[in-house]
């Protein structure tokens, strides 16, 4: 008969029977009737393996032949087996395994003793804090970064180094100063806008924004057109009406501001009937407002507020008296009239806005505003978005316990969306919910644990699992702060307890599949032995993944934004604790818990099966019933062995794929990063919509500021991990204003600058220091009687140049009558001197425009310095644009660069491991493919590579290298030359339960975290169940298609042959093919081993 070639079929004996499996091994005719040579004993351990257990067995010995589960009859033949010995290394991790075996129960107790204790003293001596920093998330050690630090600290400190002198000077140049922006999540800190778009402003910055952002509602109403003036005072008697033409208290102070938007796309929000929705939503909210005294603005009762239902007042003959229904109804004639004068209006206002300063174009009504009507008015004449400004003056977090009785206006007719100018409705509200969100991850924990309680059927193992993870996370945290020193703990941080808890539940089952297979192949053995092959075969495997996963976190740490950076290395602990836990509490656990099912002694604490088997019960029922998951995963074998060319057709088909839409993942259009979503609460609403007003539009095209400094170097000595620790001042010691070149190039600079289109003066009367400075020198030498201080300091110098040896007493004699901090100086130098510009962009910019105008301000300033002389030739700036456009940049760069990191790391893990280059091409375009395809999928669900992204994208990177690198280390198993699709077949029956466990109990949590409300939380929970399904399907797909098609049946035999070759290990055919075994086994011997 011939012998059929046994590459085309799958094979089903597995060298090494998992639980459930006592299947018949295929051997050919040829070899049936050999002889098995005895094997070399090389271990003072050994036991017999017994291929059935006894149940099975007839009196004779002989083994009752038995189907294998999930096969069919054609496929199985029935062969007698002899029983082999089985022979335990006496190796180094053996003998501590048998060790632990013996006194489990004091390594078990002797552990966890010390991991309290070290628990403990991490958490005091550490200073652990619930309430943890949020500060930070700005790059630090890059050269903008460098930059903005050093420009920071003077803006900061100017005043008082221009008013204290050498003490503050000193202070300055010696210590490091402390964090200027630190808060901690929930605090009342003065940055309101901290904790909802981790960003903070700079003062002098931020004060420039508010005094030129708003400034297209200077026109409001004017009082001085008498018509409207006597309407407004006859309409609000006894008002301050005042208020509605005060920019300053109509914009600076944080009042209540809905947004209005019309539910029906064919209604305008002008049309009469909206205009009385709105008006009945204003006057529900008046009343709340003025019963809890929120409002303000006329001797009884409140202003009305600023809204399109106001300025319908003013136009309507004695709107002011009239109710919402006849003010519609008063309303009608004007619409049409009024649409078109706002249409006018909007299109001149673009054309004549200026940040700077304009005037209002004669076409805008009295009363008009941008912050009427939305930004593309003048071309649709249809109003979708509008907003209402109350005369508020209450804390928002009074105003917030009312937020659900201001009225929100008509079902699917007109939606208002509430909060105030700065949000703060918002930033309370994303403060709230932290706590549920943290609530609602913490029930995806639990899930975790019932899905343990279920896998190993163990109360004892489960809670001894879950003491693993916790203390995991105490321990990192000891590590953290004693032994590495770093202070600054980020929210960040307590994300990575839920990474742990799915990737230490993984290793949970590694574990007992490990000791459960072991125990199935030598039912007879003592436990110590078990332990001896369990436990070395199972760290082993689980140190693989751990190593990976730790290192493509501890990549994540290139990342110089200090809350990122520290998530990393916290991650990474957590991971390699979690391990180390797991190595010293599980397996004595798993000992304890083995020692007592031998014995009998088994309760429900120890297993879910109270009480013992009644003897005589079918064995045979039992044990097709254990291994339910294997006869699965059978029948999946033989139908990936089936169609596995196609299925490795479209797996590179996929491939290719996955790595076309990676490449389309476009940047952020804007720099904007928003904790919650749209669709979570009408505060985000409120945001979103605002957007589309014109005076937002408006105000986006005014751009921002930078500042431009001699005398100071770029620098950042503080400690960079820590936002509480700033830095030093450092000054350029090569600056010096005094030399004549020096000053002709000083003077040239602005004028220079404004000349380019880029830059601007930061207001219409700003002029450069010194430049004024030659103003004034210009001035007094023209007076008959100059200046005392001039004619005794300035060597009468008319302009620049001043004579070298009088400029520094000069220029700071200007200085100090002028009271201008932006010449500072110290030991009667000149020190530093700061200007001011404007630019045309703003830190929610696109990013492209961001990044081409900073290439564009850094090449001419470099090109200037060029031409400088090497007195001055120095000049920095920055902003804090660019500085968020720089800790963007590098979240973009950490996001591809701790990719490349972990690839390289698997791919060097898995050659070390398995000595295999194939498998290591097989595992490294597997975990490629987990990567493009999770990618893409998430551009397909309209990602971006954001700030939040890219903290994800950290996550993705140490979880999708976790499964194939366990079937990676399950192929290479056995030695030798063993066929490909039994070695395929073996790495899934082998690592299969553990890997699918892993992978249900990871997707359920996330499910679970999917009901949050917090941006981030959902978008970890999203990246997290997008890449274990995709870890599942590359690795159960991908990569045992590759291995079934073109894996390997000798995978160390390239690099075997290349030791030989070089002289390293044993004889070339010693190395690369060992003697086998009648049963395909190999034969231990000195050269396998």
């Amino acid at each position: 008969m011939p012998k059929k070639d046994e590459t085309d079929r799958p094979s089903k004996r597995l060298s090494a029977e998992p639980e459930g499996f006592r299947g018949s091994q295929i051997d050919s005719e040829s070899e049936s009737d050999e002889e098995t040579p005895p094997p070399k004993r090389t271990s003072k351990l050994s036991i017999t393996r017994l291929s059935l257990s006894k149940s099975a067995m007839g009196e004779s010995g002989s083994v009752a032949p038995k189907r294998v589960s999930g096969a069919s009859n054609k496929d199985v033949k029935r062969i007698s087996h002899s029983t082999a010995p089985t022979v335990v290394n006496d190796g180094f991790w053996e003998r501590q395994s048998m060790r632990i075996a013996r006194i489990p129960r004091i390594f078990l107790s002797t552990t966890l003793l010390v991991s309290v204790i070290l628990s403990v003293v991490g958490f005091t001596v550490g200073g652990f804090d619930a309430n943890v920093d949020n500060a930070g998330w700005q790059s630090r050690g890059t050269d903008i970064a460098n930059k903005q630090t050093q420009l920071l600290l003077v803006s900061r400190f100017k005043d008082e180094l221009f008013a204290e002198g050498e003490p503050r000077w000193r202070d300055l140049l010696s210590n490091v100063q402390p964090g200027w922006q630190t808060e901690s999540l929930g605090d009342d800190g003065t940055d309101d806008g901290l904790s909802r778009r981790l960003k903070s402003i700079e003062s002098e910055e931020s004060q420039w924004y508010l005094e030129t952002s708003h400034r297209d509602l200077q026109a409001t109403l004017d009082l001085d057109v008498a018509d409207l003036g006597q309407r407004l005072i006859a309409g609000l008697p006894n008002c301050n009406i005042g208020w509605y033409a005060n920019i300053t208290d109509l914009l600076y102070e944080e009042h209540l501001w809905p947004i209005w938007k019309t539910e029906n796309p064919s209604t305008t929000l002008l049309s009469p009937n909206m205009i009385k929705d709105i008006c009945v939503a204003e006057e529900n909210t008046q009343r709340v407002l003025e019963a809890n005294n929120f409002c303000f603005g006329c001797q009884e009762g409140c202003l009305p507020p600023y809204s399109p239902v106001l300025f319908a007042r003013i136009v309507v003959e004695n709107g002011f008296s009239m109710t919402c229904q006849q003010l519609s109804e008063g309303w009608t004639q004007y619409q049409a009239a009024t649409e078109n004068s706002w249409a006018a209006c909007t299109k001149d206002l673009k054309e004549v806005y200026d940040k700077d300063g304009f005037t209002m174009p004669t076409s805008c009504p009295p009363g008009f505003t941008a912050a009427l009507v939305e930004e593309n008015f003048d071309s649709t004449k249809f109003m979708t978005y509008t907003s209402s400004i109350f005369a508020t003056n209450a804390d928002p977090k009074v105003m917030y316990d009312f937020v659900d009785q201001f009225d929100q206006g008509v079902e699917d007719v007109v939606y208002g969306a509430y909060d105030t100018q700065y949000e703060g409705f918002n930033k309370i509200f994303t403060d709230s919910v932290v706590g549920r969100d943290m609530a609602l991850a913490c029930a995806s924990a639990f899930i975790t644990a019932i899905a343990i309680l279920v896998h190993t059927k163990s109360p004892f193992i489960t809670g001894i699992g879950l003491l693993q993870i916790i203390l995991s996370f105490p321990l990192s945290f000891f590590v953290y702060t004693l032994l590495g020193g770093l202070d600054f703990f980020p929210f960040l941080n307590f994300i990575g307890v839920f990474v742990v808890f799915a990737l230490g539940a993984d290793d949970i089952f590694v574990a007992v599949d490990k000791w459960k297979n072991a125990r199935i192949e030598n039912p007879d053995a003592d436990t110590e032995i078990i332990a001896a092959i369990a436990f070395p075969d199972a760290a082993g495997a689980m140190f693989l993944t751990t190593i990976t996963t730790a290192i493509a976190f501890f990549g994540t740490a290139i990342c110089p934004v200090a809350p990122i950076k520290m998530f990393a290395i916290f991650c990474g602990l957590l991971i390699m604790f979690d391990y180390l836990m797991c190595c010293m509490l599980v397996f004595p656990a798993l000992c304890i818990y083995d020692s007592k099912l031998r014995a009998d002694k088994s309760n429900c604490c120890n297993a879910c099966n109270c009480g013992k088997k009644e003897e005589g019960e079918d064995s045979l029922e039992d044990e097709n019933k254990m291994s339910l998951i294997h006869r699965i995963l059978f029948g999946y074998y033989n139908i990936l062995h089936k169609f596995r060319w196609g299925l490795m057709a479209l797996s590179l088909i996929g491939f290719a794929l996955a790595c076309w839409g990676a490449t389309t993942l476009k940047l952020p259009t804007s720099a904007e990063v928003r904790l919650v979503g749209e669709d979570a609460i009408q505060f985000e609403e409120n945001f979103l919509w605002r957007d589309n007003l014109l005076q937002s539009s408006l105000d986006k095209s005014g751009g921002s500021t930078i500042l431009v400094a001699f005398g100071i170097e770029p620098a950042d000595t503080g400690d960079q991990n820590n936002p509480k620790k700033w830095s030093q001042l450092v000054l350029d010691n090569t600056f010096d204003a005094a030399p004549e070149a020096s000053q002709r190039f000083l003077e040239s600079f602005c004028p220079e600058a404004f000349a380019e289109e880029f830059l601007a003066p930061a207001s219409v009367d700003y002029e450069c220091p010194i430049n004024r400075f030659a103003a004034w020198l210009q001035t007094e030498s023209a007076k008959e009687s100059p200046d005392a201080g001039y004619a005794s300091k300035c060597g009468g110098a008319s302009g620049i140049p001043v004579p070298e040896a009088n400029f520094d007493a000069c220029l700071m004699e200007w200085a100090a009558q002028n009271e201008e901090d932006t010449v500072l100086s110290v030991d009667n130098k000149v020190r530093i001197i700061m200007m001011e510009f404007a630019i045309r962009i703003r830190f929610d910019s696109p990013f492209d425009d961001l990044e081409n105008e900073y290439n564009t301000i850094d090449g001419w300033m470099t090109a200037k310095s060029a031409t400088a002389p090497e007195t001055a030739n120095k000049v920095i700036f920055s902003s804090q644009t660019f500085w968020w456009f720089d800790t963007n940049r590098q979240m973009l760069t950490t996001a591809t660069g701790s990719a490349s990191i972990a690839l390289a790391t698997a791919a060097i893990v898995i050659f070390l491991s398995s000595y295999s280059f194939s498998l290591t091409f097989f595992a490294t375009f597997t975990i490629g493919y987990v990567l493009t395809s999770v990618t893409s999928t998430l551009v397909a669900l309209g990602w971006t590579l954001g700030f939040l992204e890219s903290i994800c994208f950290a996550i993705l990177i140490g979880v999708s290298v976790d499964f194939v690198i366990h079937f990676c280390h399950a192929y290479s198993h056995a030695h030798g030359d063993v066929d490909r699709h039994e070695r395929t077949q073996q790495a899934l029956i082998r690592m299969g339960p553990s890997i699918l466990a892993a992978g249900v109990t990871t997707i359920a949590a996330a499910i679970i975290m999917l009901f949050t409300v917090i941006n981030f939380f959902q978008k970890f929970a999203l990246i997290l169940f997008m890449t274990i399904i995709q870890a599942t399907v590359g690795s159960f797909i991908v990569f045992l298609t590759l291995t079934d098609c073109v894996g390997p049946s000798n995978p160390t035999y390239m690099a075997d042959l290349i030791k030989a070759k070089l002289g390293f290990g044993g004889s070339e055919d010693d190395s690369v093919t060992p003697k086998k075994k009648r049963d395909g086994t190999e034969l231990t011997t000195e050269s396998s081993r």
